[in-house]
């Protein structure tokens, strides 16, 4: 196997996709070309993913600061009669 390229059994644990057409469909709405190996599995050359790497990973700390301000938004409302 090559470190060029990421095959379909790390990209299935990266993105949460056990099988290829899952997989492929995932690559596609996220932008990430592909190739098919002889059996039709998915891989994927590393520079691409360890691209979006870092785009994920922001993606996981804006949703720790969304959290964040939940927590802080009040959930009662006060209704005043006038």
């Amino acid at each position: 196997m090559s470190d060029k390229y990421v095959y379909w059994r790390e990209l299935g644990d990266m993105f949460k996709a056990y099988t290829a057409p899952k997989l492929m469909r995932v690559l596609d709405s996220n932008g990430i070309p592909y190739r098919k190996d002889a059996k039709g599995k998915p891989m994927v050359e590393r520079v691409h993913v360890d691209s979006t790497a870092t785009d994920t990973t922001s993606a996981a700390e804006a949703m720790d600061s969304i959290e964040a301000l939940i927590e802080e938004f009040p959930t009662s409302v006060t209704i005043q009669a006038e």
